[in-house]
């Protein structure tokens, strides 16, 4: 690479031609270069839009970031992988180390469910255990779940996702309808073993039409 960096953030998607490496996952990313003086600089892995899941502050040294996201899949589950530079270094070269997972080894199961779930003005909450079955899938993870729902017209919709009480996100639905997606963290969603409960908690007026959930079990 062989480059002065400064205050920016460099695609290592494009860079390092990650989308050929369809269900790999990133073990770590070294960054090789010359730091000069001796100011700390802050290193950042992220992953779709910016999410951050690993950062060093450095005054020096090979840099190794390793994502805190582990099994996360190359054009499944990751389809932006960026290095957010905080200071200026000169990067001799870049290193990303991936692994292949045993898919054949693996079992999926792709839930697609149908509901109808009015709102007005006011909270539902909605038992995403009991609307969908999952509890069955016993060791199961949870890689990816969202729903299709929409606002009443000149109204808002907030939709927010709770696994064991604790908050997953929040959604703003439009007047239109969307499919939107939650993330999970994975310590949390594999089910029955850190899972034991999934709600959706609704505020306002509009209508949830549907739930997906893509599951996986090693």
């Amino acid at each position: 690479m062989d480059q002065d960096i400064s205050n920016a953030s460099l695609d290592l998607t494009a860079l390092m031609s990650l989308n050929n490496y369809n269900s790999f996952s990133v073990e770590s990313v070294e960054i090789y270069g010359d730091y000069g003086s001796w100011n700390p600089r802050t290193l950042q892995l992220t992953y779709n839009n910016n999410q951050i899941v690993d950062t060093q502050t450095t005054m020096g040294g090979v840099i190794t970031l390793r994502p805190n996201l582990r099994g996360m899949l190359i054009d499944r589950d990751v389809f932006d992988v960026a290095l957010n530079i905080s200071g200026t270094i000169h990067i001799d070269r870049i290193v990303v180390n991936l692994r292949s997972l045993p898919t054949l080894l693996s079992e999926e199961v792709d839930i697609d469910q149908a509901v109808i779930i009015d709102t007005a003005i006011g909270a539902v909450d909605v038992d995403v255990f009991q609307i969908t079955g999952i509890g069955k899938y016993h060791g199961y993870r949870v890689l990816s779940f969202g729903v299709e729902s929409i606002a009443s017209a000149n109204s808002t919709l907030n939709t927010q996702l709770f696994v064991n009480t604790f908050n997953m996100g929040a959604i703003y639905v439009p007047n239109y309808s969307a499919r939107q997606e939650f993330y999970l963290n994975p310590g949390n969603s594999v089910i029955g073993m850190g899972m034991d409960n999934m709600h959706l908690y609704m505020n306002g007026s509009g209508q949830l039409t549907r739930i997906h959930m893509k599951l996986i079990k090693y």
